[in-house]
């Protein structure tokens, strides 16, 4: 589904949006620096930034409510480690549109938690320009819409419910691509 601009769920990821689009740009995004001095405590904690790493996403920073969402700091570590090749390469292949077009996404996504129960976010990513010779990196942001016990831990992605791109003024891709269900 391609929109000009996104129907929000949570006034959370709507507000990250907000935040994010205040921020001074270098072409269609701000820089990862800009984004880093200008860092909202309110959005900080449930913040990913994500890099690209040859044929990987690495986490270079994970909030702090998402260190104890995920039970494990994953700082440094590639993206998606739990998930099969092909989930990986859908990843992949829709993050790699919001840093080259450069365009948002907001999704709903459905995990499991480590004791069996199902819950969902809401997410969205945006890009950040890369400084000279630095790769490519964009920015996530989530908010629960079940809150899991305290020994729970999220225990791995399952689907995406729904998404649409967002237009940052660049355009948005003709397609989402999805895993092929089994």
């Amino acid at each position: 589904m391609n929109v000009t601009g996104p129907s929000f769920q949570t006034p959370e990821c709507r507000g990250f949006y907000e935040y994010w689009q205040s921020l001074p740009r270098h072409n269609l995004a701000p820089t990862s620096e800009i984004f880093l001095d200008a860092s909202n405590p309110r959005y900080a904690p449930f913040v990913y930034i994500l890099e690209f790493s040859g044929s990987d996403i690495v986490i270079r920073l994970m909030g702090t409510a998402l260190v104890e969402r995920w039970k494990a700091d994953r700082t440094g570590e590639k993206f998606l480690t739990t998930q099969d090749a092909e989930t990986k390469k859908v990843f992949l292949t829709n993050c790699s549109h919001i840093v080259s077009m450069p365009c948002g996404l907001r999704a709903t996504n459905r995990f499991r938690l480590s004791a069996g129960q199902r819950v969902s976010t809401e997410a969205i990513a945006l890009p950040l320009a890369p400084g000279p010779g630095r790769p490519q990196r964009f920015v996530s942001y989530s908010q629960m819409f079940e809150e899991p016990s305290d020994e729970d831990k999220v225990g791995g992605w399952e689907d995406v419910v729904d998404h649409e791109w967002i237009d940052l003024g660049a355009g948005v891709p003709d397609y989402f691509l999805t895993e092929q269900k089994k």
